[in-house]
């Protein structure tokens, strides 16, 4: 932020830019990723203050890159399983770009859920870790 128009600032006057601080709240652990027969297969760590079997609006969650997830414009997860307290999200083959998917969507109550994740070191056609 600045305190006057950007092109009135000038060198040794009494503007000066600020930074601003917006607090959100913090990104979900991915427990586990693998790629089966039915697609990407995310599991969501359950964590304290936070449940992703119940928590997650498992119907607004979309995967893919950080440029086509922020527009939008990603896949949204085709299954759902729940199991001790943690949340497996299925999505068919994502699209991605680089060794990093973003998973964004609604928690329930509206906050923003959003995680993170390299594709690197995936587990192929195998149980979870």
């Amino acid at each position: 932020m600045i305190d006057c128009v950007k092109w009135d600032d000038k060198g040794s006057d009494n503007h000066s830019s600020k930074n601003l601080t917006v607090p959100l709240n913090p990104g979900r652990r991915v427990a586990a990723l693998r790629k089966t027969e039915r697609g990407w297969e995310v599991r969501i760590a359950k964590e304290e203050g936070f449940d992703p079997a119940t928590d997650i609006e498992t119907g607004s969650v979309i995967a893919g890159p950080q440029g086509m997830v922020a527009y939008g414009a990603g896949v949204p997860a085709t299954g759902s399983e729940r199991k001790d307290g943690e949340l497996t999200l299925i999505f068919p083959d994502v699209p991605y770009g680089g060794p990093v998917i973003t998973l964004l969507g609604r928690e329930k109550g509206g906050r923003l859920f959003f995680t993170a994740f390299r594709t690197d070191g995936i587990v192929l056609e195998g149980p979870f870790r």
